[in-house]
């Protein structure tokens, strides 16, 4: 079955650092912008919690455009919970596999094709660009509202007692 996702909303992960850090990129429907950065996600349950928040349902493999013979890449619906874990098994496997290297050891066949995640395109299935470019966009302001209160009572643990607390408080805006 072809599916025609040129509408639905695309995200474009980039592992920085496994699953501790991940570049998320729209794809837009502003043909002038084609591409907008939307920041950066920490961590498993940061991921979980966007892809879901964007209905993200599928990742694409494969596909080459620029070949004798253009191919399209093959989609897999996976639900975002299933997808953090089986990118946090293809990172573990291509760690152990190293070591197993460095220690002298045959790796299996399987282990040896297991390779590091570096990055990924997703899909939802039932969002439109429309729809789910404001739900990341919105994600991401409120997640970097809640790490900057974090930070602010990070602040505030260390200043106690020197009469500073209140005062970052309410010069933060601290929520209510």
């Amino acid at each position: 079955m072809v599916m025609n996702i040129e509408n639905n909303l695309r995200l474009y992960l980039t592992f920085l650092d496994e699953l501790n850090l991940v570049k998320i990129v729209a794809a837009t429907d502003d043909w002038n912008q084609r591409l907008a950065i939307m920041g950066g996600v920490k961590g498993k349950d940061q991921l979980v919690d966007l892809l879901e928040n964007a209905s993200i349902d599928h990742f694409t493999v494969g596909g080459d455009s620029s070949a004798t013979r253009p191919s399209l890449p093959i989609a897999c619906e996976i639900t975002p919970r299933k997808m953090v874990e089986t990118l946090e098994e293809a990172i573990r496997t291509a760690d152990e596999t190293q070591l197993k290297i460095l220690r002298g050891e045959k790796p299996t066949a399987e282990e040896s094709s297991t390779r590091r995640p570096i990055s990924l395109s997703v899909f939802s299935s039932t969002t439109t660009v429309n729809e789910g470019l404001p739900r990341v966009q919105n994600w991401f302001k409120k997640h970097a509202q809640k790490n900057q209160w974090r930070e602010v009572k990070n602040e505030e643990a260390e200043s106690i007692g020197d009469g500073v607390q209140a005062h970052q408080t309410v010069a933060r805006g601290a929520p209510n």
